[in-house]
């Protein structure tokens, strides 16, 4: 593991985790209903 030397707080690391785990979701349902209508399923 590259970051074994940090002493970053466990509640920091959830934190962090979860809020990039979010941003990466948020554009991938985004990313995901702007392709839908785009490109496969105009009808549905």
């Amino acid at each position: 593991m590259p970051f074994v030397g940090l002493k970053i707080p466990v509640v920091l690391q959830t934190v962090a985790l979860l809020t990039l785990s979010n941003v990466f979701m948020m554009f991938a349902w985004y990313a995901h209903g702007f392709f839908r209508k785009a490109v496969c399923c105009e009808n549905l």
